[in-house]
């Protein structure tokens, strides 16, 4: 037996979230397809794979708003891991 991991890609409608708003400036949304609380681990990280953010979150009612005040302009590696062992992998653009 071996776990099988599953990774959606952005626009993969399958993965059960939505981000936005793609390009980001100061804040990200996450949208769960199903309105509950869950426990996200949210990785965020540059292209040369420092990671600039690590942490827990969450949902409210299935919403997630992430700060992004403090990041540069640039593009950065999204990964969220949800509960049920999914992960939702995607590129993001922080605009100024």
């Amino acid at each position: 037996y071996s776990r099988q991991l599953e990774i959606w890609v952005q626009g993969d409608k399958t993965a059960g979230l939505e981000i936005y708003p793609v390009p980001a400036q100061t804040e990200l949304m996450i949208q769960l397809a199903e309105p509950v609380s869950e426990s996200l681990e949210i990785q965020i990280s540059d292209l040369s794979g420092r990671q600039v953010l690590n942490q827990a979150s969450q949902t409210e009612v299935g919403r997630l708003r992430l700060d992004l005040q403090a990041f540069k302009a640039g593009i950065y590696i999204l990964q969220i891991k949800r509960e049920d062992g999914r992960s939702h992998v995607q590129k993001l653009m922080v605009q100024p």
